[in-house]
């Protein structure tokens, strides 16, 4: 069982630093007297979240190429072919945003962490984008469907 730390300073200090940088005191303390920034729990936090970053990207980009491929003309005799490939486009992501929300369930490592990150992925997937590689008229509307936890 973690020990507190004996000096009230120590404390102190851990609170000023927290204040300063605006989180919360209670979280940088509990940090601390739990030890959550061992190597080994950063180092897997950060995995963590490469691969929701991964799968976000994923879900988003096979989105985007799903959505123009279904607006593409494409002759009466390739319909099938473009429905199928539409298909199995879709078919991925469904499997990315399933492996998401079981990273989020409650018995995952850092689920909390990882509905965090989900609500952010939602409220960035939703909002309007400058970026010249995001296809006209793109919308992300149903990814916030999509996704819950």
């Amino acid at each position: 069982m973690p020990i507190l730390p004996e000096a009230a300073d120590d404390i102190k200090r851990i609170e000023n630093a927290a204040r300063q940088a605006q989180i919360s005191v209670r979280g940088a303390v509990s940090i601390q007297v739990y030890g959550l920034n061992r190597l080994a729990l950063v180092q897997e936090r950060t995995r963590l979240l490469r691969k929701l970053e991964f799968l976000g990207s994923l879900v988003l980009d096979l989105s985007a190429v799903a959505d123009n491929l279904e607006n593409m003309e494409v002759a009466e005799k390739d319909l099938p072919s473009r429905a199928y490939a539409v298909a199995r486009i879709r078919a991925t992501v469904s499997r990315a945003l399933a492996e998401i929300r079981n990273l989020a369930k409650p018995d995952a490592p850092f689920s909390a962490m990882v509905r965090s990150w989900i609500e952010v992925f939602k409220a960035d997937a939703g909002a309007p984008t400058t970026s010249p590689s995001a296809p006209l008229g793109w919308t992300a509307e149903p990814i916030n469907e999509v996704i819950r936890t």
